[in-house]
């Protein structure tokens, strides 16, 4: 081989040797440059989750604030509410202290009503005594009894006057003994409001009516028994309503035959 060959060849080896070197360098930047893209992917990514998750916070912070402020606005209102509550409260003690001293001052005056109820109905005709005599005597019980409301007392008291003042509007019919002795015949006794109050045997044979000046029975002439006997009828709700005379109380005629 001649010099300048093996110096040829000598030199290409050479060449060869130091580009293997580059050689490689280059594969190691390309790989550090896939390396530093997937970092930057990844970082990017990283960013992106960072930036979703900001705007959630944020969402939430601002969600956050209109939950504060509602609750903030319901405490105010609970707050005006509660100043009503206790206004309210103070405005129900005083009325307890104006009812308890109008109790106080209601309790003598149902007495005097009952005590007048029971004064009219002994100066009353004298109809169904023992009921209306019974019923003030109840009424003096629930006087007596500390669990009844003296607005429940009232009631009851008022109702009884009722009770009363409808007597006297309406024709009413019971029978009953004409005396308290226990051998007297049971009779028709016919209200006629209170303007009479009369009497009639079962058998229609005696008929009478209350006399309060004489604080007695009246006798009746024998002609007013059949209009008796129709409002006894009528009362009874047997027949329909009609006219019917009767007679009503008034001065003993001068013949003495109680008619009236």
């Amino acid at each position: 081989m001649t010099k300048n060959l093996r110096w040829a060849f000598a030199g290409a080896i050479a060449a060869f040797t130091a580009a293997i070197p580059a050689a490689a360098q280059l594969e190691e930047a390309v790989r550090e440059a896939e390396g530093a893209t997937a970092s930057a992917r990844a970082s990017q990514d990283r960013i992106d989750e960072l930036d979703e998750a900001r705007g959630d916070i944020f969402r939430e912070y601002r969600a956050t604030l209109q939950r504060i402020d509602s609750q903030q606005l319901f405490v105010d209102q609970q707050r005006v509410f509660l100043e009503s509550q206790r206004n309210d409260l103070s405005d129900l003690e005083r009325q307890i202290e104006e009812v308890d001293d109008i109790t106080t001052s209601l309790l003598p005056m149902q007495h005097d009503m009952i005590d007048a109820l029971a004064e009219f109905i002994e100066l009353d005709l004298p109809f169904l005594l023992d009921d209306r005599r019974a019923r003030v005597e109840r009424l003096r019980e629930v006087m007596n009894n500390r669990n009844v409301s003296a607005a429940e007392r009232y009631r009851l008291i008022l109702e009884a006057y009722q009770i009363e003042t409808d007597y006297g509007r309406f024709l009413n019919t019971y029978e009953g003994p004409l005396t308290n002795d226990e051998n007297a015949a049971t009779v028709d006794f016919l209200m006629i409001g209170r303007l009479a109050f009369i009497y009639q045997t079962q058998d229609d044979s005696e008929a009478g009516i209350w006399d309060a000046e004489a604080g007695d029975w009246r006798s009746l002439d024998g002609g007013f028994r059949p209009q008796i006997r129709q409002a006894i009828r009528m009362a009874d709700e047997v027949t329909t309503p009609n006219v019917f005379l009767a007679p009503v109380p008034g001065p003993t005629p001068a013949d003495g035959d109680g008619e009236s």
